[in-house]
């Protein structure tokens, strides 16, 4: 099996390709570890748990030597996954399910930027220069904050938001008026 270029259907429909270099068993993690190539000497190495798996198809003989997984750098390979972990914690730790769409989408964006958290249910806490934003998240609402320049930052940010989803708003009423202008038009006919 190792070196057969394989083709795998996820459960989620995405399907990926590659050669196989082996299963990883270790950890009871149960995955197939798939090599994809990205130049002639470099491979990104693919690990798929088999609960995620739907379909996988197997192409006839070996068509390409594939490194051995001792070659791998093993230290680039757990940085890769330490950083992918640390990313997940921060962005489902992001999410606030007592807060509306829009201001998670808020939230969202100076989460890319800035190390911030929920506070207290609702209230926006920007670690890095120790501010707290609260509703209903526009300029005014910015309490503390050590570094002047972020704190100027954080609040062009609120009215940039604030301004995108005010012309939103406005354009989705246009849209609401003119149905129902039209709905009374075709009455009167």
């Amino acid at each position: 099996m190792r070196g057969k270029k394989v083709t795998v259907t996820l459960t989620s429909g995405s399907t990926m390709d590659g050669y196989v270099l082996g299963t990883d068993t270790k950890d009871k993690t149960n995955s197939l570890v798939i090599a994809k190539p990205i130049s002639l000497d470099s491979y990104q190495v693919l690990l798929v748990n088999y609960d995620c798996i739907a379909e996988c198809a197997l192409d006839g003989a070996c068509s390409v030597t594939v490194p051995d997984l001792k070659q791998l750098e093993k230290t680039a390979i757990e940085d890769k996954l330490q950083r992918n972990l640390i990313r997940r914690k921060k962005f489902v730790g992001g999410l606030n399910d007592k807060v509306s769409g829009r201001v998670q989408r808020l939230f969202d964006i100076l989460a890319k930027q800035y190390e911030c958290e929920w506070r207290e249910g609702n209230v926006m806490y920007f670690k890095d220069f120790d501010m707290l934003v609260s509703p209903p998240y526009n300029s005014e609402n910015c309490e503390g904050g050590l570094n002047e320049k972020a704190k100027e930052r954080v609040k062009h940010i609120l009215v940039e938001f604030a301004a995108k989803n005010k012309s939103d708003k406005y354009c989705f009423i246009a849209l609401a008026l003119s149905l129902i202008h039209i709905c009374r038009c075709r009455r009167a006919i």
